[in-house]
């Protein structure tokens, strides 16, 4: 199971380069606050469900990302791209995922401390924090939830973490964060594909917003921000 947060410098490379994107990758693509003319762009949340421990177990997935001016130019011309409130859109889809789903999964191309309100307001609003930005993690701490994870955004780290989950309560029992060297071989496919939307990206009008981040997703037991690299 694979699924991605669409990242405001995701869109910088258009609605059509966006879209043969979608085509090309075999996952799929969340957001609780990027809309199209008006309509969600994406589905706003997913749910999977799992087996553990003889038991079936519903994790619920989402993500928001930051405004990106530069999108919005990119995309003027033939749609209209708007960037909803990310704290408020999280915490409405994080509440409707609660009645779904046993473990909230958010991902977000956002710092952790944009997000401090979702915990503030509600103890409860997300299990795991995935986040493109902020401090990288060193470690996947364990423990009760909620746990974050920050890999970064240039593919150079991996994480995972094992989740055990007993009535409502949500625990990280292990994990780890990777380096991603010359000892990982990129996925030769893939990183075509990425080193063609950055060549676009690159030649975007006004683009000073980085790197195509389509690598916020989840596995199973966790994170995997990952792009040009197999998941193991």
């Amino acid at each position: 199971m694979q699924v991605a947060n669409v990242a405001g410098r995701d869109l910088l490379v258009g609605p059509e380069s966006f879209a043969q994107l979608r085509r090309d990758l075999s996952i799929a693509f969340v957001s609780a606050n990027v809309r199209v003319d008006g309509e969600h762009f994406v589905e706003r949340f997913r749910v999977y469900e799992r087996q553990l421990d003889g038991r079936t177990v519903r994790f619920g997935v989402t993500g928001v990302t930051s405004k990106s001016r530069s999108a919005l130019e990119q995309w003027e011309k033939t749609h209209r791209l708007e960037f909803d409130d990310a704290v408020e859109s999280a915490r409405s889809v994080l509440d409707e995922m609660r009645a779904v789903s046993d473990v909230q999964i958010l991902l977000a191309e956002l710092p952790q401390r944009a997000l401090e309100p979702l915990v503030d307001a509600h103890g409860d609003g997300y299990d795991v924090l995935i986040t493109s930005m902020g401090t990288e993690s060193e470690t996947t701490p364990l423990g009760a939830a909620p746990v974050v994870l920050s890999a970064g955004s240039r593919a150079k780290r991996l994480a995972w973490v094992n989740v055990s989950v007993r009535e409502q309560d949500v625990e990280i029992v292990g994990g780890e964060v990777l380096g991603l060297d010359e000892k990982i071989q990129d996925d030769a496919a893939m990183a075509a594909r990425v080193a063609e939307f950055k060549e676009r990206l690159a030649k975007a009008a006004g683009s000073d917003e980085g790197r195509v981040s389509t690598g916020e997703a989840t596995n199973t037991a966790g994170a995997t921000p990952s792009k040009t690299t197999q998941s193991p």
